[in-house]
């Protein structure tokens, strides 16, 4: 998983991190570190954990894979291909 194939999840959560941040009475750049790696929450791990539903150390690992050479899961191509459709954009991604 990559930081896009995270924010295609956040998306289809109806989630944004600025709105987290209030959420939780914190700062989005405090929101951002922890995402990062450099610092850390216990309490914005969690509750990211509980929003993702998957361990905290894979959504650090995918926010700060960047890279761009690895294919996407095949439920994020079916979910990018849904969101394309919906907005009626050409999808980029080949399948």
């Amino acid at each position: 998983m990559t930081r896009k194939d995270l924010k295609i999840l956040m998306y289809q959560k109806g989630l944004n991190i600025v709105q987290e941040a209030l959420n939780l009475e914190v700062s989005t750049p405090m929101v951002y570190l922890v995402l990062q790696g450099k610092s850390r929450s216990k309490r914005i791990e969690d509750h990211l954990e509980s929003i993702f539903g998957i361990p905290f150390e894979a959504i650090r690992d995918a926010w700060n894979d960047t890279s761009t050479d690895k294919s996407p899961a095949p439920e994020i191509i079916a979910m990018q291909k849904r969101i394309c459709q919906q907005y009626k954009f050409k999808h980029a991604v080949n399948s």
